[in-house]
């Protein structure tokens, strides 16, 4: 049996998860479902190449919603931000596709955070805030060649420069990065939660100490950076998340699966837009899933970007 716990305002209660598949979940996590979501922007029919159109996006994103339809939560119907917990036994499960009674996607409605445990969040969120004139950096290693995260800086640039961060493309930079929002640019395997490790070019990167220092926010637009396996003999969960909210970051944003690299440059504005317009980062980031939706109706590109940790951060007034 699976349950649900909710606590809103003074009303606690649970309730049995009737629609739960304990099979169906287990089959799921085993096959690496989620790490398989992908989406293409174009695609080859007969002798040319075209759009992907939105209808067949939203086709896509049934498809994949079919296969977790029994993970339903009957919950309040609000459109305020909902805080998740998840169990260690259902950590594989991306907290953004979680459904309603109906089977819609809660993320589509309200904004949403994965809060890692109600004693972390008791003792540590909503305690930072960030000036309005936030210091922000990208290590986005260019220098090495790799074409694809060239791609990426090219689509990027023009926003990275607009909101002045400071970048790093050296493979092997002097100093980290080390301001109050860190984004790094790598890439993933789909066993980063257990290894840990990052590509920037194709020597694997182990140790990110060279590269990233301390911060308030953090956002890994690497691969799989988001996604979380179980480590049952340690009685706990992996992931690269947790290392950094450990070693101090109050929030982190990462990808559950292979980020597609259109799919920072519309967010990415948008997410910075609503911070400086005043609102919360679970407010932000919910604003900048919605746009990348508005592109690509896809939960396998408006899904992607996950948020962790303290779900209040603001700028400081």
């Amino acid at each position: 049996r699976c349950y649900h716990f909710s606590y809103v305002g003074e009303d606690f209660e649970y309730a049995s998860i009737n629609s739960w598949g304990l099979r169906e979940f287990k089959a799921l996590i085993n096959s690496g479902f989620f790490s398989q979501f992908a989406f293409d922007d174009t695609m080859k029919s007969k002798n040319e190449v075209r759009s992907v159109f939105p209808e067949e996006h939203i086709d896509q994103s049934n498809k994949y919603k079919a296969n977790f339809e029994f993970f339903r939560l009957d919950i309040n119907q609000s459109t305020s931000p909902l805080l998740v917990v998840m169990d260690m036994d259902l950590a594989g499960f991306p907290h953004n596709l979680l459904l309603n009674r109906e089977g819609d996607i809660i993320h589509s409605m309200r904004p949403l955070a994965n809060i890692l445990s109600t004693e972390w969040y008791i003792k540590y969120s909503n305690q930072v805030q960030i000036d309005k004139a936030f210091p922000k950096s990208v290590w986005i290693p260019t220098e090495g060649g790799d074409f694809t995260l060239n791609q990426l800086f090219g689509k990027l640039e023009d926003s990275l420069v607009e909101n002045k961060f400071t970048i790093l493309q050296s493979l092997d930079p002097k100093n980290p990065i080390n301001t109050d929002l860190n984004i790094i640019c790598a890439h993933g395997s789909n066993d980063i939660a257990l290894k840990q490790v990052v590509f920037p070019d194709d020597t694997p990167r182990l140790n990110l100490d060279r590269y990233l220092s301390s911060g308030k926010v953090l956002i890994f637009f690497v691969c799989h950076s988001g996604s979380i396996s179980s480590t049952p003999f340690e009685n706990s969960i992996s992931s690269i998340v947790k290392k950094y909210i450990a070693k101090g970051y109050s929030s982190v944003i990462a990808p559950f699966w292979a980020l597609h690299i259109n799919i920072p440059p519309i967010w990415l504005p948008v997410f910075l837009k609503s911070i400086e317009d005043g609102k919360s980062i679970i407010e932000a980031v919910h604003d900048a899933n919605l746009a990348v939706k508005e592109v690509y109706p896809t939960l396998a590109a408006w899904c992607c970007l996950h948020l962790y940790g303290d779900p209040h951060i603001t700028l400081s007034k």
